[in-house]
């Protein structure tokens, strides 16, 4: 099968059993690991890009073709978006293969009688490409120039006003970098030869803005076959939840409590900096998930500290009081902070959505801070930027749990923006980062 063949699949799977997003294009490449690593790294993008941009391509097949999108043949509509989106977006691609390819996927979906239209449509907008271009970014319509929906737009313009709401969404549009997290043993000349090794395969390796630790790699495919990741000398994991474990003030003899783990970044950093007698549990619903922070801690030499567990969050274990001294519920959440890496969350999620959320972190935490001893910290954090989640959820984590707010202001890297007391809001048009809320507290003794 092709690049583009496999982007079809992916696309077209997704639409029929409603399953999009990274899970589906990281299992197809995992399916097709006799790819070269820039065969993998074009369908990463083609297929996510596709996937996030369904609103403006979507648009311009309308605008092309005379019809919705959506009254289109499921091959055609898709072969339609990869051709648009490699013309408008893809500069390492020809408008003639962008054209001649989406052509044969529709003849080999047994559709030649359309092969003329694809055709006709690409070509059209391959002639206008700049003018195409222009009118995305300038269009009256919010939900076509971002390419989320107006429902999540008008939410945010009510939360953090009309300017920063276009700020947040210009910023989580587009393909945003992967960022890792270099093991605290990667030191010196290690880590130099390291960055350069990655550089070597391909990825464009730049330190990130805030984190000491923290790498953003562009120019990926399968990040699992670049240089360190086997011995373990790095984790992916956004700067923002770099940053949110550095609220946490660990000396190396605690006992972390870690309730949704999964898959497991926060329980790894934490582990890092334990010593002999320090200990991360960690748990997760899902065996699955399980399964993968005990292959993490393995891969990141740290399976002495951590233990995973199978455990539901929301119902609470009595034998457990008083266990922790450091408890973090990094919670279910509508991930609207992450739609630049996961662009299916904005066409799944639906408003009602939140209430169930809130709920049911409210539930979990409720559940879970008995775990926490007198005097231990607390860390709340969503990777979502939605008020009634975050501020909504901290308010009773302090009013109806009784824990005590711990100003964070002097854990952040100067100047940090964002800071409220003890909470932060992280947005990728502020910050940089995904989007991440934090607050901390300390059971009071």
């Amino acid at each position: 099968m092709t690049e583009r063949g496999v982007v079809l699949h992916i696309l077209m799977d997704g639409e029929k059993n409603g399953v999009s997003g990274t899970a589906p294009v990281r299992e197809q490449l995992d399916r097709h690991a006799e790819m070269t690593d820039a065969q993998r790294s074009f369908i990463k993008r083609l297929a996510e890009g596709c996937i996030e941009d369904r609103l403006r391509l979507d648009a311009v097949i309308e605008k092309f073709s005379g019809r919705p999108a959506s009254k289109q043949r499921p091959a055609v509509r898709n072969a339609l978006r990869m051709g648009i989106y490699q013309i408008l977006w893809m500069d390492g691609v020809s408008d003639y293969a962008a054209c001649s390819e989406s052509v044969e996927l529709v003849k080999k979906c047994g559709l030649p009688q359309m092969a003329g239209f694809v055709n006709g449509v690409l070509r059209n907008v391959a002639r206008r490409k700049q003018a195409v271009l222009e009118e995305l970014s300038v269009s009256e319509s919010a939900e076509v120039r971002y390419s989320i929906p107006a429902w999540i737009l008008e939410m945010w313009t009510q939360q953090y006003g009309a300017e920063r709401a276009a700020g947040i969404a210009a910023a989580s549009s587009g393909i945003r970098p992967v960022t890792i997290r270099l093991a605290a043993r990667v030191k010196g000349g290690q880590k130099e030869e390291l960055l350069r090794g990655m550089a070597a395969a391909g990825a464009e390796v730049t330190p990130a803005r805030w984190a000491p630790a923290a790498y953003e790699l562009r120019h990926t495919g399968d990040i699992r076959r670049l240089p360190g990741f086997r011995e373990g000398f790095w984790i992916v994991q956004d700067e923002s939840s770099q940053l949110a474990c550095s609220l946490l003030k660990i000396t190396g003899k605690e006992t972390v409590v870690d309730v949704c783990a999964a898959p497991g970044g926060k329980a790894l950093a934490c582990a890092e900096r334990l010593g002999g007698n320090g200990k991360v549990r960690a748990f997760d619903l899902y065996p699955q998930k399980v399964e993968r922070i005990r292959e993490n801690a393995e891969r990141m030499k740290l399976s002495a500290r951590v233990d995973a567990e199978v455990r539901d969050a929301s119902v609470p274990r009595p034998e457990d009081a008083d266990s922790a001294d450091v408890l973090i519920c990094d919670l279910p959440c509508s991930g609207l902070g992450v739609i630049g890496r996961k662009g299916d969350i904005r066409f799944r999620l639906q408003p009602s959505d939140l209430d169930a959320l809130s709920a049911l972190q409210k539930k979990i935490l409720s559940a879970s801070a008995g775990y926490l001893r007198r005097g231990g910290e607390l860390l709340y954090s969503t990777c979502t930027i939605d008020r009634l989640e975050n501020d909504g959820v901290a308010d009773y984590i302090e009013k109806e749990l009784g824990m005590e707010p711990v100003r964070i202001g002097d854990r952040l890297p100067a100047g940090f923006p964002g800071v409220d007391g003890n909470r932060v809001q992280m947005t990728p048009d502020l910050q940089g980062t995904d989007g991440f809320f934090a607050a901390l507290f300390r059971r009071q003794k």
